[in-house]
């Protein structure tokens, strides 16, 4: 018997429906729910999701996340500022004084990963770290880099560089120095930089209140291996 179709689009319900013709009698079957999801937007000419975000799936646990949950515990003393996206930390080591590394809040496998508006308060956040750091520090110019190759986690370099470097390392990327001898985080040493950053943000308005002061529940431990 032949059968004829007909596809019909029900734009006000957000739905496709299948009009199918059977010797005069209408058999209907629903095809697909148009129910807007997390992170997509339907697109009224076609009828389709678009999808503008990539949900993250199963994550591993990597550094990133242990140091989010320390920062938010007031057991980082890296900390420096609680940022509208993320938390401002001392890379380890320091490899160039005020050297920073952001990480989200919360933690996302990719850059990618965040929809539109996340991923831009995310870089407008490093942008604005890396203006502190150009008035507190007289740095001339800042690095930033986005890797995640060793921890696979978002996380951002933030990386002050100063006219007096040697001049092999000045002309270069900072993985041209020996991280292994650049001088480990200090909290003394980094605490008035720290509070002149903090401050600089704070005028800024980028800050956010932070539960606990930097560091204010953090026991003796080793150094946090710097993420990659």
């Amino acid at each position: 018997m032949p059968i004829d179709s007909k596809l019909h689009a029900d734009s006000a319900a957000g739905r496709t429906r299948c009009a199918t013709v059977i010797g005069g009698v209408f058999a209907f079957k629903h095809l697909m729910s148009m129910q807007p999801t997390r992170g997509a937007l339907c697109d009224p000419k076609r009828g389709v999701l678009n999808r503008m975000k990539i949900e993250p799936g199963a994550e591993p646990e990597t550094a990133i996340h242990r140091q989010v949950v320390d920062a938010r515990e007031g057991r980082e003393a890296r900390v420096i500022a609680r940022l509208y996206s993320s938390w401002a930390l001392f890379g380890e080591p320091q490899l160039l004084r005020g050297y920073i590394v952001l990480l989200p809040d919360p933690v996302v496998p990719t850059l990618n990963a965040l929809g539109a508006q996340e991923r831009t308060v995310f870089l407008l956040d490093m942008a604005r770290v890396g203006d502190a750091l150009l008035k507190v520090t007289g740095a001339a110019r800042i690095n930033y880099a986005i890797l995640g190759n060793q921890e696979p986690a978002l996380h951002a370099h933030v990386i002050p560089r100063y006219a007096d470097e040697p001049d092999r390392q000045r002309t270069s990327h900072p993985w041209t120095y020996d991280w292994h001898l650049a001088a480990p985080f200090d909290h003394a040493a980094c605490l008035e930089l720290g509070e002149a950053l903090r401050r600089e943000l704070t005028r800024m308005g980028v800050t956010k209140p932070m539960r606990f002061a930097p560091g204010a529940n953090s026991a003796a431990s080793a150094p946090t291996p710097k993420p990659r």
